[in-house]
């Protein structure tokens, strides 16, 4: 099992090691790559309890191939850094992959693994990746150079786990790990020091990040060694984007391919493997009486091989139904047996077969095409059984008993903690079969029809704004989203839903108890779709936005008196190249925005985060999320106009005394940020030039640009921070009225201004610092006669 990092103390094997030369001044750094760590991806995680594991002398030769090259026994692909274990759903790729890692376990190699799995959101993106990887490698390596070369990249870094794949593998794993090597001065090359097994590749959910994984690991000089120290399994059914990546001309020459395919003999595998589990079930069920000694014969025996066409999943299938408590095992057995199989020669076939007699035995087949689609369309995040039973106004339990017969297929997990219920998918090929009406026939999922009709409920089901639990309302907000992704035609009764939506009542109920831009920012967006796809449905997005306002213009009187909430509320409004200081942040989907998060999360006394945080107030949250839509709304244009105009806003119009406000809570943001306050401007010359130079932030068209790696994680540095509001202060100054506190800030500020220093001990920013102190003159002008 992987060790556990405890203080100075590594534990493996119930042995206790103590670690010597790491420092306790290194606890941080341990503790914030144990915190980057996903467990749940570990192969001996608690989530993957019981993981299955290739039965007793089964898949020999496979396993053969796999140990040879993890220790550099096979020959001319030895020195391939890369092996790509390929094979489609159900053929067993994940069982082979927990059995190679406890194997190697046992001959002492040491590894680190990650188990993808697209229904696990701690695991079904790469971002953790990383870091769970590393986490093994430390522990793998104890006292040694590998651990003090890791902690001081993240003491160096501690940002570290935001950059790219390739540079996080190069600095917390192939870099140390070389180093470690080197030292041991070896004459000749040894078998790979490492090795690292990474399962379910296809099931990172984001395709991009599929190819980004395998061109980081493989974008090294140590991948392309004659006997690389680190040698990578990857597991992974043969989708096109990583396909694609092992076929690039960097992947090409540094992989061995092996396909599970007819050449490895599967059918006896499986022979083997059914006949030790009807020998299970004829010693252990209920209804072994009703078995006799020569259950199943030769003959039956021979059908179920010929119908599993190699798939270990058709097996494993007929296995579990066949074993049901519930039912005569033999009974079973004959249902499926006695299926035809379908004409021609389609790969699934036969699976498909079982799942349509599986699902036979269903009373409502609409019900469980309503509930299948919920749950595919909501996947990345399941929904319990309960919420969804709500949604649908079926009886509470009513899931239970529908699925109580479909446990070869779809499982219903318990969640403990909270006393609810889940579904599973147990096999991603049967979500292809559903999904496929030429497979399906009539239990054929029709994907975007349910959509429809699921946004319906879960639009009316929140305007009713019922009680849920805190786990209840984040399952929902955090999938509704994916329901609004509607594709073809909108029905008639999904726009008279989202027409007579109680925007306000549902605003005013939720907005202190969850975030509720989860759901109105995708149904802005949705409403902007409407309008732009036909203009006579615009009157809905009218409606809808007209009652948002309102709502949020009885916050605006909390929001302007304090100058923090101001400036928020204003580097909101104007975003997008609002002025050429005012920033433009593209992130890596392509969303442009322009309000760091830090500028609107919760503020700690005398500081501003520097870290991602999700602000406390959750009106700014809406807003704040609203400026990042991909297909933003018209909804920020509405408010920004009502806002600027005296006849409709009234006295809470955007005017001289709210920028002041806003120019107040930059300064107060500059002074957080801790850095050294100096006299400097008598030694500044009279111009400059016409801006600074950044790091990687660009002048593009007349406006500031920066690549962002995420719109939820924009964690920009004090430098960052400093240099986005000296430019909303130069924006906000010349628009600001007479304000006494905003006056005593600027004499202050003329006197002494914080200033940050480069690395080279130069005061960073004069140009932009020029622009701000002539603003503080001018302002000084107009208002202050001292």
């Amino acid at each position: 099992m992987p060790p556990m990092i405890s203080g100075n103390t590594i534990i493996q094997n119930g042995q206790f090691t103590q670690v010597n030369n790491i420092s306790n001044t290194s606890y941080p750094s341990r503790k914030r790559l144990a915190n980057a760590a996903a467990p749940s991806a570990f192969h001996n995680s608690k989530e993957r309890f019981d993981a299955p594991k290739c039965h007793s002398n089964t898949r020999v030769a496979v396993l053969d191939h796999i140990m040879n090259w993890a220790h550099g026994q096979s020959g001319e692909t030895s020195n391939k850094a890369f092996m790509w274990l390929r094979g489609s759903a159900g053929c067993g790729k994940s069982t082979i992959a927990q059995t190679t890692i406890e194997r190697c376990l046992e001959k002492g190699v040491k590894l680190a693994a990650f188990f993808f799995n697209r229904f696990d959101p701690t695991r079904n993106h790469s971002k953790h990746l990383i870091a769970t990887l590393a986490y093994q490698v430390y522990a793998a390596f104890p006292d040694t150079d590998v651990q003090r070369l890791m902690l001081s990249a993240i003491e160096d870094d501690p940002l570290i786990f935001d950059r790219t794949i390739r540079h996080q593998f190069r600095a917390l794993i192939a870099h140390p790990l070389h180093v470690y090597l080197s030292s041991l001065h070896s004459e000749r090359p040894s078998p790979p020091s490492l090795l690292i097994v990474i399962d379910g590749l296809d099931e990172c959910v984001d395709r991009t990040s599929q190819q980004e994984i395998l061109e980081g690991l493989s974008d090294s000089e140590y991948a392309k060694m004659i006997i690389p120290p680190i040698q990578i399994l990857i597991a992974s059914r043969p989708e096109a984007e990583i396909t694609s990546s092992f076929d690039s001309m960097n992947m090409k020459d540094m992989h061995t391919c092996l396909a599970l395919d007819s050449e490895y003999q599967t059918r006896a595998d499986i022979e083997l493997y059914l006949h030790d589990s009807f020998e299970k079930i004829k010693s252990n069920h209920p209804f072994r009486r009703h078995l006799n000694n020569s259950w199943p014969d030769d003959e039956l025996l021979d059908t179920l091989l010929d119908k599993s066409s190699g798939q270990f999943i058709y097996a494993a299938s007929v296995v579990k139904y066949v074993g049901s408590i519930r039912h005569r095992p033999d009974h079973r057995l004959e249902a499926a047996l006695h299926l035809r199989p379908h004409n021609g020669d389609l790969p699934f076939a036969q699976l498909d077969s079982l799942y349509t007699m599986i699902l036979q035995s269903v009373l409502d087949v609409e019900k469980l095409s309503r509930i299948l689609s919920f749950q595919l369309i909501a996947k990345s995040r399941p929904v319990p059984c309960s919420t969804i039973e709500r949604i649908l106004s079926y009886e509470d339990g009513e899931i239970n008993i529908l699925f109580c017969d479909l446990q070869a297929v779809v499982e219903i997990q318990r969640d403990e903690p909270v006393e609810d219920r889940y579904l599973e998918v147990v096999h991603a090929s049967f979500e292809d079969y559903l999904l496929d009406p030429e497979r399906s026939k009539q239990f054929h999922v029709d994907i975007e029809q349910e959509r429809n009709r699921h946004l319906i409920s879960i639009i009316q089901y929140l305007s009713s704004y019922g009680p849920l639990s805190n786990h209840e309302r984040s399952s929902i907000l955090h999938n509704v989203d994916h329901f609004f992704r509607a594709h073809g035609i909108i029905s008639c009764e999904l726009k008279q839903a989202a027409f007579s939506f109680r925007m306000q009542n549902f605003m005013q109920y939720w907005v202190t108890r969850i975030s509720v831009a989860y759901f109105v920012r995708p149904f802005l967006s949705f409403l902007r779709r409407l309008t732009l796809e036909n203009s006579t449905d615009s009157y809905i997005e009218k409606h809808q936005l007209k009652l948002l306002i309102s709502f949020l213009f009885q916050q605006l009187e909390r929001l302007y008196a304090d100058d923090g909430l101001a400036l928020s509320l204003m580097s909101i409004l104007f975003h997008l190249g609002s002025h050429r200081y005012i920033p433009m942040i593209i992130n890596t989907f392509s969303t442009v925005y322009s309000c760091p998060t830090n500028l609107v999360s919760s503020r700690v006394i005398g500081k501003v985060p520097l870290n991602y945080l999700w602000t406390q107030d959750r009106i700014l949250d809406v807003l704040c999320r609203l400026s990042w839509c991909e297909e933003p709304s018209n909804f920020l244009d509405h408010l920004r106009a009502f806002l600027l105009d005296p006849e409709r806003s009234g006295e809470y119009v955007i005017g001289p005394e709210t920028y002041a406000k806003a120019a107040l809570g930059c300064f107060k943001t500059i002074r957080s940020l801790d850095h050294p306050e100096a006299h400097v401007w008598h030694d500044m010359p009279p111009e400059l030039g016409e801006d600074d130079r950044f790091k990687s932030w660009r002048l593009d068209s007349g406006h500031w640009m920066v690549d962002a790696p995420s719109m939820y994680n924009c964690s920009f540095n004090q430098y960052d921070l400093y240099f986005i509001v000296l430019g909303y202060l130069i924006f906000f100054l010349p628009r600001c009225g007479r304000w006494d506190a905003l006056i005593a800030e600027c004499l202050r500020s003329k006197v002494s201004f914080p200033v940050p220093r480069d690395g080279y001990g130069d005061d960073c920013f004069p140009i932009r610092r020029w622009h701000l102190y002539r603003e503080i003159e001018a302002y000084l002008t107009r208002f202050n006669s001292a």
